[in-house]
């Protein structure tokens, strides 16, 4: 018999990711894939928040709240957590983390005691001194001079405050505190309470400072974790005790439509080739406003000094921070979709909990078996023979109990097979005999397989006890169908009375599953965005009054992203833009603005202008 050497080869590499035994990947997806905790109070959801990591002797340390720990990783794919012992007084909230020579220090909300650790992979910590100031919600940072800084704040309406240490005298204050920031949801509509940001006041927290090419970068959190508009609003300043001046294009961090929302209260970092990330935690807030879990995104500081994160598709695979291509800012993997809104079956049904649910792409929706014995299982018709790439089923604790924090006696054991015909299935994912309790295990392949249904089925106990359920179960690859067509018909509205909001609408795309609204503070800078499903229009309420903006639509599907052919402005404009110059300046040209000439004496400032006929941007 002759024996293709490729495809035995190919055989081979599939049959050891499916056992488990493939080296690290090259990608991951959000939410991150760690062994999340229980709550301790009730053992019902579980909960891990205000993150943020740190590198330190070459290693990656990761720190969250309610975690009973941390995790370090040499490659940010494979992750070991460390149990510390009771030297630290880990379970208070906000964990702040930074280094000075060869120690790694510690603080945090609450008791606000400092720990330093020259080994903290073994759990080993020392008490430095009780709390040397009341905080909430700390973050220490140390400049390149070595003067040490911190910054906190939490509470409603309220702002962030800061003052510098005496590392040399227990960290005691140095300085008066000085208020860095206060929210003014007057103007800042991204503050505003409410899922989409209609109405509340905000809950302000999260400082965290980042300093790059001179500039001190202040981030904080609002409006509230509990709400899908959760994000991080920025300022700049010279000085890391400032003033600070909110950044034009604020938030810098936002993604409240999609899988992964309410992404706020963390921190920037940078890899090891130098690459900027944040790290933040996303909310479901189903069973509690604290049930939470971790998001890491891309971040890019532009020449101009503004700041922003690649949120856009960050729910979609990722390179893995240390390994991201030249030339990939976003760090997109560039595979579609191709789960949401298939056809799902399944093998039994509990609470009205229906399989359509685990397709939907809302962490806060999910189907549930009927209890969580082995067999239990979930398929999903893609509609076509689609390429696929890599798998991510979410778990979802239903009717599950966990008083220990972490279930030691049972594991997420599951196998996913795939198929052509419905008829013969190929194992492609087999955990059936993890060890740990991974509630998004996502998995690239090592090579992508042609398939159209994709079933997962249990295989052990469910941790806690409780259903075998799946918040959503994604599938990512390439559908073999053509792209949706350019979306047309945008048409846009900014509010007169409130500057804060803007409707948009625009014409159903054929073949379009979603649209992705971009939006920013010019044509080039459509940072901010809404994933929007089954539907076209949105109401953004999370604008600054003093801001124009400018937005697109692309539309996407299975097959990949069409973008939109037009950007358009907020004041009416609703043209093509054709070429673009800088603010102030004025090449020869009749302008004008709505149908009023502008003046030849007056400089321009951003927005979509008139010129001889033709549109054209000022930025």
């Amino acid at each position: 018999m002759r024996v293709n050497r490729k495809n035995l080869f190919a055989a081979m590499a599939l049959w050891m990711a499916a056992m488990g035994q493939a080296g690290a990947q090259d990608t991951f997806c959000n939410p991150l894939n760690l062994e999340y905790r229980f709550n301790l109070e009730t053992g019902t959801y579980r909960e891990a928040a205000d993150p943020m990591v740190i590198l330190y002797q070459g290693d990656y340390y990761l720190f969250a709240s309610k975690s009973g720990g941390y995790w370090w990783s040499e490659d940010f794919a494979d992750w070991h957590f460390v149990a510390p012992d009771k030297s630290l007084d880990i379970e208070k909230y906000a964990p702040a983390v930074w280094q000075i020579g060869e120690w790694m220090y510690y603080t945090s909300s609450e008791s606000g005691a400092i720990y330093r650790s020259k080994n903290p992979k073994s759990g080993r910590w020392y008490k430095v001194c009780d709390n040397p100031h009341p905080w909430n919600d700390p973050w220490i940072f140390v400049d390149d001079d070595q003067r040490v800084y911190a910054y906190w704040g939490s509470g409603e309406s309220g702002g962030i405050s800061c003052c510098e240490l005496d590392p040399d005298d227990n960290f005691k204050p140095l300085t008066e505190d000085v208020v860095c920031i206060k929210t003014n949801t007057e103007e800042h509509g991204y503050e505003v309470g409410g899922d989409n940001n209609e109405s509340g006041n905000p809950w302000t927290e999260g400082a965290a400072m980042f300093k790059h090419e001179g500039k001190y970068y202040l981030t904080y959190a609002v409006p509230g974790t509990q709400l899908r508009s959760y994000c991080d609003g920025y300022y700049v300043s010279d000085s890391p005790m400032g003033p600070f001046t909110v950044g034009k294009n604020s938030p810098a961090t936002f993604k409240s439509r999609g899988f992964v929302t309410g992404v706020g209260h963390g921190g920037l970092f940078t890899d090891k080739t130098g690459r900027i990330w944040t790290i933040d935690c996303v909310n479901i807030a189903n069973k509690h406003w604290f049930e939470r879990r971790l998001a890491v995104f891309p971040v890019t500081v532009e020449e101009d000094g503004l700041l922003h994160t690649h949120t856009a598709m960050g729910d979609y695979p990722l390179y893995v921070p240390g390994q991201v291509p030249e030339g990939h800012e976003n760090a997109s993997k560039g595979w579609n979709l191709l789960s949401y809104g298939k056809k799902a079956k399944i093998s039994s049904l509990r609470d009205n909990r229906l399989g359509k649910f685990a397709l939907d792409e809302d962490m806060r929706t999910f189907w549930s078996a009927k209890d969580g014995s082995e067999g239990q299982w979930l398929s999903v018709d893609l509609g076509t023979v689609c390429t696929i790439n890599a798998v991510q089923p979410n778990f979802y604790e239903h009717e599950a109990v966990c008083m220990d924090g972490r279930d030691r006696e049972r594991a997420t054991k599951y196998v996913i097979e795939c198929s052509e015909d419905e008829k013969t299935w190929q194992v492609i994912v087999d955990r059936s005999g993890a060890e740990q309790d991974l509630t998004h295990d996502y998995t690239e392949l090592p090579e992508p397989v042609e398939a159209r249904y994709v079933r997962i089925t249990n295989k052990g106990e469910v941790p806690g006890g409780g259903c075998f359920a799946l918040s959503d179960f994604r599938v990512f690859g390439t559908a073999k169908g053509d792209k949706p067509a350019a979306v047309g018909g945008v048409k846009v509205e900014r509010s007169a009375s409130d500057r804060r909001c803007a409707r948009l609408s625009w014409d159903a795309s054929p073949g379009a599953e979603g649209y992705l609204v971009r939006f920013g503070i010019a044509p080039d800078k459509l940072w901010n965005h809404y994933m929007v499903w089954g539907e076209t229009a949105l109401d953004i309420r999370s604008l600054m009054t003093g801001t124009s903006y400018y937005y697109r639509v692309d539309a996407l599907n299975g097959s990949g992203v069409t973008e939109g052919t037009e950007v358009y402005d907020d004041q009416g404009a609703g043209t093509s833009v054709v070429a673009c110059v800088a603010e102030g300046s004025k090449p020869q040209g009749i302008y004008t603005l709505n149908g009023i000439k502008i003046p030849s004496s007056e400089s321009l400032r951003p927005g979509i202008y008139i010129v001889d006929g033709n549109p054209v941007a000022v930025r």
